[in-house]
């Protein structure tokens, strides 16, 4: 079976200052791809630098989607249907997309292309910089998830009664109350009030961000969101609002994850501590050298800890 492509061609500018050339959409399922890059040319010797594969959908609003994509670029000075394989470069691209980051993020790792002399050189062979070069982009898609959550009929919904409308920041978001009720008592409790269940009722959740929300109903869904050592604060506060055990140990998880390496240990503390997570804290407080520690209660910070956690804090300074 046949890779879906993007297929295009350019024509070098070879400026360092030549704004980026791209190619038209492609729609393949519903995810639209494009690419781009620089192109430069030194010597006869043309190259493109920060050749990406771009990826984005139609409704970013109120849906939660992500994929996972790789396969190769090949490219060619003439129509690559006329050219052997020796006449084409080819080079493999990977990368992960998610409705979290900006458009502007949603692209594949970088990669460089260069052209000059044929592999064999006893041929001289030497791209022209002046012709069009034309670019094949194969897009093998690894595992995909798109909810669409502005139509009753999306694919975490099993039928129109499982369908509930559910307003965040005034987006009207349909859900699976099968899926929110099993992970979440608040919701299950939320669901079983005696309303009126037609289409056009729609509960509303007050005081919610959006994207924290969606964020949220991610790692609900199980479409793939990481955590970053900023979300985690506002997902851990929502897991613990809708009583979500899922989403707290997620959470739980990152925060003891290589990923989290980079974050401030007291951070750690003061969030574990917050909702009552003692083994972490304790865990956290034992990374703890006695000079933070020393820091930590000198400037007061101590006073926004319990009791408990305080004392663990203390303890560590009395260990050495």
């Amino acid at each position: 079976m046949t890779s879906p492509m993007i297929v295009f061609k350019f024509k070098p500018k070879g400026d360092d200052l030549s704004p980026p050339f791209e190619s038209e959409e492609v729609k393949i399922g519903p995810f639209n791809w494009k690419a781009t890059g620089i192109d430069v040319c030194v010597k006869k010797r043309l190259s493109v630098k920060d050749f990406q594969v771009i990826c984005s959908v139609d409704n970013k609003k109120s849906t939660i989607w992500s994929c996972r994509a790789k396969g190769r670029v090949t490219t060619s000075n003439g129509n690559p249907d006329r050219l052997g394989n020796d006449d084409k470069i080819c080079k493999l691209w990977t990368g992960s997309f998610n409705f979290l980051k900006s458009d502007d993020l949603n692209r594949s790792s970088k990669l460089a292309l260069k052209w000059g002399l044929h592999k064999d050189e006893i041929y001289n062979y030497e791209l022209k910089p002046t012709a069009a070069i034309w670019v094949e982009v194969e897009v093998n898609l690894i595992k995909s998830h798109y909810v669409d959550l502005s139509s009753s009929e999306n694919e975490m919904i099993e039928g129109p009664e499982d369908a509930v409308g559910v307003e965040v920041a005034g987006e009207k978001l349909w859900l699976s109350k099968k899926i929110l009720s099993i992970h979440s008592p608040f919701f299950k409790a939320l669901f079983s009030q005696d309303f009126n269940e037609k289409a056009t009722e729609t509960y509303e959740l007050k005081e919610i961000e959006l994207n924290e929300f969606l964020h949220f109903l991610a790692l609900v869904y199980n479409v793939d969101a990481p955590i970053d050592h900023e979300s985690v604060f506002y997902l851990m506060k929502l897991g613990d609002f809708f009583q979500c055990d899922a989403v707290i140990r997620r959470c739980e998880d990152y925060i003891v994850s290589s990923d989290a390496a980079s974050m401030c240990l007291a951070k750690k503390i003061e969030l574990c501590d917050g909702f009552d997570i003692p083994t972490l804290a304790e865990e956290c407080v034992k990374k703890l050298t006695i000079a933070e520690v020393k820091k930590y209660f000198n400037t007061g910070n101590d006073k926004r800890l319990s009791e408990f956690t305080r004392d663990l804090m203390i303890e560590r300074l009395s260990s050495e």
